[in-house]
């Protein structure tokens, strides 16, 4: 691969360590050969229950934990969240996103619950966010941070829950459009 890029092997190999690191690569057994990893449809369904439940938990703790001042912060972000997505800047939306969660992860008080939602996050986002982009999701997306930073901000830990519950679905929908949209030319199939 080197060779072909041009390159030397060192920056080639910490690339493909990288995309082994964030599930973009699988390596195979036996060799230095790597494939595109894959999520079925089973597996970003589960990993979208998962997320759901630990990020109730999160929301939850953050909002009792929510002072007046990280009120304010939040809300800021949720709006420069929307305002990226409105101006289709999808590198600021990423960064306005991981802000808006930082700081729901760090209120939420549980430093293990925190990694489980960065990870699975993670694992769903690079399946989610260039498709958000190109649908105009982005932009509901933004809404409904907006929403549950509201609630949270007025104490209403039943109607995050509730926003949340509803944000993931909208999300597990968008998936499974993209999904149906790729099975026929990556060969993906519900349980494959």
């Amino acid at each position: 691969m080197g060779a072909w890029l041009n390159m030397s092997r060192t920056p080639v190999r910490e690339a493909f360590r990288r995309l082994s690191r964030d599930g973009l690569l699988q390596r195979q057994v036996g060799g230095g050969s790597f494939t595109v990893a894959r999520m079925t449809r089973r597996e970003i369904g589960d990993t979208l229950d998962l997320l759901e439940l630990v990020d109730i938990y999160i929301a939850r703790n953050a909002t009792r934990n929510m002072s007046r001042e990280n009120g304010k912060l939040l809300l800021g972000i949720a709006r420069n969240l929307r305002s990226a997505a409105e101006q289709h800047d999808v590198a600021a939306w990423k960064d306005e996103d991981r802000e808006y969660h930082d700081l729901q992860l760090c209120l939420g008080g549980n430093l293990v619950a925190a990694e489980t939602s960065r990870n699975l996050r993670q694992r769903v986002q690079r399946f989610w966010v260039n498709y958000e982009q190109r649908t105009g999701r982005m932009i509901q997306c933004s809404h409904e941070h907006e929403q549950i930073a509201r609630a949270m901000t007025r104490g209403e830990a039943d109607r995050v829950e509730q926003l949340i519950r509803s944000h993931i679905t909208r999300l597990r929908e968008s998936l499974n459009v993209m999904l149906d949209a790729a099975e026929p030319l990556l060969g993906i199939g519900d349980g494959a």
